[in-house]
């Protein structure tokens, strides 16, 4: 079982792929459709219409380290997360033995680590805890309050169940456990499973069906997948939390956003 966070140490940009020895062996030539897609970013500077989510008013993010050794984004890559109205998601873990306020900062709609980007600041850090089973639980969850926020997070973060259908996943990741984080954004159809699937499919791992849900991915992710969000009819429903090696078949555990009853009940701890 794997956490999916990213490891702060880069590569040079020409590098950031798998290790050299790992890396598939270049076909030479490239079927039209895939030929047809790189042109076409290649011209608009982004991947055609039918590869774009519906993701509504929700931004990609991504958190990196305020002390970047350069101006490259992958220098800093933290984690994956998503924003809406000044406020971002993303997993709990991805800010271990880190002090947010001071230490990450949040750069919004990244299509590509080997550019550089506008940094936003983060202002205010709520942990999300949630009543499991007559108890209360650190989820892995965590809301980040930008300089743009207002004082209360938006509604638009909350959903409440049930969690079924299909929808995307966007983020960033390594292709290999011992690989640096791909520059290219990863965009990939995700399939929501019903949670006996999900304590079957992941058996032994503790997946815990009341504080998250799993998804099957067309393209697997692995170390710096961690907080992408998983997007269902433009509703937000968890951040990716952890899997089994880097997929390999296994479904991926999503750490769920509480309803909006729930995390205003008090239940939910530094809340605004």
């Amino acid at each position: 079982m794997f956490r999916t966070t990213s490891s702060s140490r880069r590569e040079e940009a020409s590098s950031l792929t798998t290790p050299e020895t790992e890396r598939p062996v270049s076909r030479g030539i490239a079927c039209l459709g895939l030929l047809a897609i790189v042109l076409s970013i290649a011209i608009t500077g982004s991947a055609p219409e039918a590869l774009r989510p519906e993701f509504g008013e929700f931004r990609l993010a991504i958190l990196v380290q305020r002390s970047m050794s350069s101006e490259f984004l992958f220098d800093g890559y933290v984690c994956s997360g998503v924003e809406l109205k000044g406020w971002v998601v993303t997993a709990s873990h991805c800010l271990e033995g880190r002090e947010a306020e001071s230490s990450i900062d949040v750069v919004l709609d990244v299509a590509d680590l080997c550019q550089t980007g506008s940094i936003v600041q983060v202002e205010k850090v709520v942990d999300v805890w949630w009543p499991v089973r007559d108890d209360l639980e650190k989820q892995d969850v965590v809301l980040l309050r930008l300089e743009s926020g207002a004082e209360f997070p938006p509604d638009g973060l909350f959903v409440s169940p049930p969690f079924v259908g299909e929808g995307y996943v966007a983020g960033f990741s390594a292709e290999y456990p011992n690989g640096v984080v791909s520059c290219d954004r990863r965009l990939t159809k995700a399939v929501l499973l019903e949670s006996r699937a999900c304590r079957e499919q992941l058996p032994g791992s503790g997946f815990d069906d009341h504080a998250e849900v799993c998804a099957e991915l067309d393209q697997d992710f692995c170390v710096g997948g961690s907080g992408s969000p998983l997007l269902v009819n433009d509703s937000l429903i968890g951040v990716m939390s952890w899997g089994i090696g880097c997929g390999e078949g296994y479904p991926v555990a999503f750490a769920l956003i509480p309803p909006r009853e729930v995390f205003w009940s008090g239940e939910s701890n530094g809340g605004p």
